[in-house]
Parts: C-alpha cells; structure tokens; sequence
C-alpha cells in the first residue's frame, strides 16, 4: 500500500480522506457497527484488527491488520521503512508519553515515497510526501521526530540527524555491495553474449 493509494495527490487532500477514515474507525469501534452514515468506509474494525503479528519482537503490541501496522506506543515503527536496512538497530518512538496505538504505513512508487501515521484516539494524522527518492528514507524519519516531540516530558534523547547522516552514508554503499555480490557469483573467465542473443519470448 502507497499513502496515496496509487492517485495523484496532495496532503490537503489526504488530510480530508485520512480524517473521514479516522472519524469512521472511532465510529464504528464506539458502537460496534460495520457503517458510518454519510462514510463511504465500511468494516473497519475487520479492516484495522490485528491479521498476522510482525517479525519485531516486543512486550506491546507490533501486528499487522490489512494494509495497516499497528503498534502500540512506545513502539519500533519500521516495520515498512527502508531506513531499517541502513541502520543496524530501529528506533523506538514514543518513551515517556501516553500508551496509544498507531496504525502506519509506508510505501512508494519509482520517483516518490510517501508514509502516513495515524493515531485515531486523539484523531492525529501525520502525512509525509516526497517528490523523489533519495539516500536515505526522509519520508520515515519527519513523522517519527514529530511522535517523538508529541510524546511529551521524559523524552529519551535521540539524535535524529546523527541517525539521518549514518543512513545516506550506508545508503551510498548499497550500489557497491551489490555490484560485490553479483562479483563474487559470476563465473570466471566468462562474459556476457550480444544483447541479441537475449531477445525473444520468455
């Protein structure tokens, strides 16, 4: 899932879609329906559930409903972020503010990235939008430092720009640990034919 749904889009309109959604998802849990009048979002409850529980590993809540990561803060939120694969650890958001659930999601399209959370207790959208991809995943940290800000006094310190630095530099090595890897599996002596010779129905 992309934030924007796949649309062309802005964060005006997705503040009036993510709202409606929201409004819905309080709805439908306070009373128990299936439909929000005047809402074209149905089933959220079976929308928002927990389906299947996530690889990370932790006391609070890291599952995932359809299309949706719920976690309940404080949490690890990069369950979807391409940051994870540039730092060795990731981020715990949230530590000395109020246990609230988040449901987030990240995602892209070749040329942007985009990232929403959402918290449908105090009815908080965060929206991020990109117009390009870039070394690291800017789309992921603003979101996580505008949690971290909103969850009050007792903040761990984290060094966002430290983190965001550590990030590019990995990211700029990415091209040249692939290029090692496909090295190393490559059989000497050899080289590939005439582009011709790749042509065809496969």
């Amino acid at each position: 899932m992309t934030v924007v749904g796949s649309v062309r889009s802005c964060t005006n309109d997705l503040v009036e879609f993510y709202s409606s959604f929201m409004d819905a998802a309080n709805d439908q849990f306070a009373n128990k329906t299936t439909s929000t009048s005047r809402s074209p979002f149905k089933q959220i409850k079976h929308i928002l559930r927990p389906h299947s529980q996530l690889t990370l590993v932790s006391l609070r809540e890291q599952s995932y409903a359809l299309g949706w990561g719920r976690a309940e803060l404080p949490a690890v939120l990069g369950a979807f972020s391409y940051n994870k694969h540039l730092l060795p650890t990731i981020l715990q958001i949230g530590e000395g503010g109020p246990n609230r659930l988040i449901i987030y999601h990240g995602g892209s399209i070749q040329g942007f990235t985009s990232v929403v959370f959402l918290l449908p207790e105090t009815k908080t959208a965060i929206i991020t939008l990109q117009n390009s991809t870039r070394l690291r995943y800017a789309c992921d940290w603003i979101p996580k430092m505008m949690i971290y800000q909103l969850s009050g006094p007792g903040l761990k310190h984290i060094d966002f720009k430290e983190l965001a630095t550590n990030a590019a530099r990995t990211g700029t090595e990415l091209a040249d640990r692939v290029n090692d890897e496909l090295e190393k599996g490559r059989e000497k002596d050899t080289k590939p034919l005439e582009f011709k010779a790749y042509t065809g129905r496969y």
